[in-house]
């Protein structure tokens, strides 16, 4: 899940949550300081002005006051329920021409780093309590430990551990030869997390023996970090614009979100653990689900192949390796036992009428068509498509009054759905040797793609072609097919909702897209997170969403990622819902569901 709230005029350099969970609070470049509800976006009566840029924040323990620090020498404590004027003014921190650089609280103590380096402790009243400086190794960070009795303090390269009146000092260890541009505490204090100007963010154990360990974590500096208020996981920001989260044991990264378009500034987990907030450089703060993608029942078995919305999402059809079909609920409430006809389960292609009350599935030599919830004693319609010939790919019209089915002998065989009669068979280029992957048909059913794919001659691996086929009335036009080669094996095929743009997907992770009429590649983006295995377009056109290694939304236009996340194994098929603000995605380990809200 994603939720997205923009309002910053630019950078979004801090976030902290109320203990409450109620409501967060970001302050950015443009001198403001919004409150916004972490579920719903809307503002809340906090909208503090600073006098200059802020750009950084602390919310206090129990929730009641923030404190807000920025260029120059002074900071700011505010009630939450007060616009203006700010509580108190306080410092000034630092020497002669310094400025906040970090912020802690306590319920007791506000803890300062200057841009110079220096350390210092104030009460809450504004009393200035303690102050160290470091020489050699100045400070950049601090966190408060739960009970407020010491600190962690990150600096150029080296880890501390100090009491609250900074009169004593633990020297924890050496950074991995990089500044700590963050750093936290677990809810327990049993352990700490430094995020790393090398990209690394680095765990330290408070408990005996006091190990340490790291993560490589981003490509590029890391620069936030927060822990999960049970301890067991933490999430981390990074320069390269992504935000992970990650096991505290295992450091195996549960999940991988790519959203801003520049560096993270902030993140924060809420009270209940069921979010982590962004900010960054782009000037939105982002809300995701802490557990990454959320893995539902599978039904009976998992393997799945491929996922399919049927209708209006009342149902979703799901393709097993075992070559059986089941249909579920979007939320895997509910399964129904395979699709099967009097002769046994479908182990061929099935698709479904738009409305989503009939299906063709393919069997033996034929296809059958049959409605849903129709009992196995009751024979269905049969499209016979001739000796030996089954159907692998199958597809059906916009308004449902003809089907499309691509054959094992290298033909397209069209149909209309009644009287179910063939109207046109139009050869393929490869014959039998091609084997059909997908069928994809245009929304106004002018056209249609059929993508198959055969093995190379003499080397390893696979070529592809997609063939697309102009239409009339749901019969072919003669002369006015167009063909798209391709040197490797294309993975996926999709129509943009309104007929523009044919898209593909291959083994190289290449995302394409191309004009149907002209066959001339238009733009190609590349996930650098390896093969893409499917993909499919929103239902407004504005977003593509690709499976691989991650579920991955780009940006239609602009080719940018716009959020990312990973499963435990490489998912193969994803979905829309009908509204655009859900998806599924299938794989190995079962079904997946997710919200998004760009």
């Amino acid at each position: 899940m994603l939720r997205t709230f923009l309002g910053h005029t630019g950078p979004v350099w801090s976030v902290g949550v109320r203990s409450d969970g109620t409501s967060l609070v970001a302050v950015g470049a443009d001198g403001m300081a919004r409150g916004l509800g972490p579920e719903s976006g809307g503002e809340f009566t906090v909208d503090v002005r600073g006098p200059g840029r802020l750009g950084v924040l602390a919310v206090a323990p129990y929730g009641t006051e923030l404190v807000t620090g920025g260029p120059g020498r002074t900071f700011h404590t505010w009630t939450l329920d007060r616009a203006t004027p700010p509580t108190r003014t306080l410092g000034p921190v630092g020497g002669r021409g310094a400025s906040v650089r970090a912020l802690a609280t306590s319920g007791s103590r506000i803890a300062t780093v200057a841009t110079d380096g220096t350390l210092e402790v104030w009460a809450w009243s504004g009393n200035h309590l303690a102050q160290n400086v470091q020489q050699g190794d100045e400070h950049t960070c601090v966190a408060f430990s739960p009970d407020g009795v010491w600190l962690a303090v990150g600096g150029r390269r080296r880890v501390r551990l100090m009491s609250a009146d900074l009169a004593r000092v633990q020297d924890r260890g050496p950074t991995v030869g990089a500044p700590v541009n963050a750093i936290a505490i677990a809810r327990d204090g049993s352990w700490i997390v430094s995020a790393e100007a090398n990209g690394v963010p680095q765990i330290w154990d408070e408990t005996p023996p006091h190990h340490t360990s790291q993560i490589s974590a981003h490509k590029g500096p890391a620069t936030a970090v927060a822990v999960s208020p049970d301890g067991t996981w933490l999430a981390s920001g990074g320069e390269d614009g992504t935000v992970a989260v990650w096991d505290r044991r295992t450091r195996e990264r549960r999940a991988r979100y790519t959203a801003h378009t520049g560096p993270v500034h902030a993140v924060a987990v809420t009270p209940d653990g069921g979010r982590v907030i962004s900010t960054g450089e782009d000037g939105t703060v982002r809300v995701w689900d802490s557990r990454g993608p959320e893995r539902i029942r599978s039904g009976d078995g998992e393997g799945m192949w491929t996922v399919t919305v049927v209708g209006d999402a009342e149902w979703l059809a799901v393709a097993h390796r075992d070559g059986s079909t089941r249909l579920c609920d979007p939320y895997g409430g509910a399964w129904s036992s395979p699709l099967s006809s009097r002769h046994g389960e479908y182990r061929g292609p099935v698709a479904f009428a738009p409305h989503g009350s009939w299906y063709a599935a393919g069997h033996l030599h034929g296809v059958e068509i049959k409605t849903i919830g129709q009992s196995a004693a009751v024979d269905p319609a049969v499209l016979p498509l001739g000796p030996s010939t089954t159907a692998q790919a199958l597809a059906v019209a916009p308004d449902g009054r003809w089907l499309a089915i691509a054959d094992s002998a290298g033909a397209l065989q069209l149909w209309n759905r009644l009287p179910e009669a063939r109207t046109a068979t139009v050869p393929g280029q490869w014959g039998a040797d091609g084997r059909a992957h997908t069928v994809a048909v245009a929304p106004d059913g002018t056209w249609l793609a059929v993508l198959r794919h055969r093995p190379r001659s003499g080397r390893t691996g696979a070529e592809s072609l997609v063939q697309v086929v102009r239409l009339a009335g749901g019969c072919a036009v003669a002369g006015r097919q167009v063909q798209i080669h391709h040197g490797e094996k294309l993975t996926g095929l999709a129509v943009t909702p309104d007929g523009s743009r044919l898209l593909t997907t291959s083994l190289s992770g290449d995302v394409s897209q191309w004009d149907p009429l002209t066959g001339v590649l238009l733009t190609t983006v590349v996930d650098p997170d390896g093969p893409v295995n499917g993909l499919a377009v929103s239902p407004d056109g504005k977003w593509i969403a690709t499976v691989g290694s991650l579920l991955r939304v780009w940006d239609a236009a602009t080719g940018r990622t716009v959020a990312s996340v990973r499963a435990e194994t490489p998912l193969t098929s994803c979905a829309w819902l009908p509204d655009g603000r859900g998806l599924v995605a299938v794989g190995e380990r079962g079904l997946y569901s997710h919200e998004f809200r760009p």
